[in-house]
């Protein structure tokens, strides 16, 4: 392989002592100029993670705007029954959940720079389309396909971001996409704010969905001309940019870079156990993100403010565990660390879903209105360590491309608990809701320490057999090469992210 100056080929040193009996390991080491990368990796970034960042802020802005607009009375003007509401939030993730594998197979074959912005507007042609809806049954329809529509983009979106950065590169990279989710939560609020002081002939529930149905059509036009496709084949980047971005992946992302669809590879993890302990962990987690996605401001209300204030005061939260969220991811990064990063996050809401379900809130609205700061500043951070970490673990893109769509199909899942546990007969205090949540919550931090705990294990089994004290950092993993059938994590150099 002949390269430019600056990017070295796979230089081979020997780890071990055969002769105190200690397997003897060859490690192909690759070799970058590093100003060379920190160059290549500001441009990626001012050209990808703008836009991703502002499709994901529209995707969570049309996925929860249901819970502003019953706060302006969207139930009472379309006369909906009493379960009605819990059934709108609850029809949006039967598809949403059950189209995030065959949408990943999509994008897997199409390339995410078709597929992301397809799904963008077609999401927003439907959210520009509910103010024409004069009933229940026209919204459900509409929503059906708002999950049809955003099924395949978060999972594309995060497939995506593991084929343009390392591992110890995509915790931050991943908060700024899912993180534009907390921005979105108090934009929200903002935007409902402001919506519902509109004087016309709407409903201002109705004025909310035009405004941003029209804004995520736009974003969604400008993706479409200017989201560029995977490293391996994007024009922005010259032919040296290109094969660096190659022999990044290859030190410490992929077994190999732009390989082809292969549906047995791609099923493959399915056989793996910690692939439905992951799941598991989605699940719990996935709970208590649904349920602060659709019924923060229905919380809120429960502190006695109206309609414009209780979307209001859904603001400053949501700012706060922006903050929270891309300060975990940068710590996450910087120590090569995922999971206790993860069960802060999950401790941090638990402790705020149990202070608000222990006290009278009326009495204590201080101390309530604090418990929801905990409750959302720990919510969105699990989704972009968790997705870190598994996807960290898996080498294969065709294998990542199923797990990243599996394991959130889990996650959206739990959409169906969270929107069914607070009811209106539960109403104001919800208890039962709240007692799910840390309920949800104390079980994913229990998975989580024991994956951790046995993945620990694995390495110091490893770097004892081997006489070395590697960590993942330390094998290159285009080395850890696996077929079909094969799993990489049974190669003896492999060692496991944690």
């Amino acid at each position: 392989m002949t390269v430019d100056k600056g990017v070295e080929s796979p230089v081979t040193s020997e780890v071990g002592n055969e002769e105190a009996g200690v397997q003897h390991v060859v490690i192909e080491e690759i070799t970058i100029d590093p100003e060379e990368e920190r160059k290549l990796l500001w441009k990626i970034d001012l050209r990808v993670m703008p836009l991703l960042f502002f499709m994901y802020f529209f995707n969570s802005l049309d996925r929860n705007n249901l819970g502003a607009a019953k706060t302006d009375g969207i139930d009472t003007d379309l006369g909906f029954s009493k379960y009605q509401y819990n059934i709108l939030v609850s029809v949006f993730y039967v598809p949403y959940c059950a189209l995030t594998v065959p949408a990943n197979i999509l994008t897997r074959k199409l390339s995410a720079r078709w597929t992301l912005p397809s799904y963008l507007l077609f999401w927003g042609a439907t959210v520009i389309l509910s103010p024409a809806c004069h009933n229940f049954g026209g919204l459900a329809a509409l929503r059906i396909l708002l999950g049809v529509a955003e099924a395949g983009f978060g999972v594309g979106g995060v497939f995506y971001l593991t084929q343009f950065y390392k591992r110890d590169e995509l915790a931050k990279r991943i908060a700024l996409f899912y993180g534009s989710q907390t921005v979105s939560g108090a934009f929200s609020g903002l935007i409902a704010f402001g919506v519902f002081q509109i004087k016309g002939h709407l409903y201002g529930w109705q004025y909310l969905y035009l405004v941003e149905g029209a804004l995520t059509i736009l974003i969604g036009a400008i993706a479409l001309v200017f989201l560029p496709q995977p490293p391996h084949a994007a024009k922005f980047l010259n032919e040296r940019e290109r094969e660096i971005c190659r022999l990044r992946s290859l030190k410490d992302a992929s077994q190999a870079v732009g390989s082809k669809f292969e549906l047995r590879d791609f099923f493959a993890p399915l056989k793996d156990w910690k692939l439905w302990v992951w799941a598991f962990i989605a699940f719990c987690f996935g709970v208590t993100n649904s349920s602060v996605g659709n019924f923060t401001p229905l919380i809120v209300a429960k502190l006695g403010y109206n309609a414009v204030k209780t979307n209001l005061y859904t603001v400053a939260p949501y700012l706060v565990s922006a903050v929270i969220l891309f300060a975990t991811a940068v710590s996450s990064d910087h120590f090569r660390e995922r999971t206790y990063h993860l069960i802060s996050a999950f401790t941090m809401s638990c402790v705020g879903f149990i202070i608000i379900a222990s006290i009278d809130v009326e009495k204590n609205i201080g101390v309530a209105y604090f418990a929801v700061f905990l409750i959302v500043g720990g919510c969105f951070t699990p989704s972009i360590i968790f997705h870190s970490w598994h996807q960290n673990n898996v080498l294969s893109e065709n294998r990542r491309a199923f797990n990243i769509a599996f394991i959130t199909f889990f996650g959206n899942a739990a959409g169906l608990v969270s929107s069914n546990v607070f009811t209106p007969d539960s109403a104001p205090k919800y208890i039962p809701a709240l007692v799910t949540n840390y309920t949800f919550l104390a079980a994913a931090i229990v998975a989580t320490l024991s994956m951790r705990l046995w993945m620990q294990r694995q390495n110091a089994l490893r770097n004892k057999a081997q006489g070395v004290n590697w960590t993942s950092a330390d094998v290159p993993t285009h080395l850890l090469i696996a077929s079909s059938t094969e799993n990489p994590h049974q190669n003896p150099n492999f060692r496991f992210v944690i």
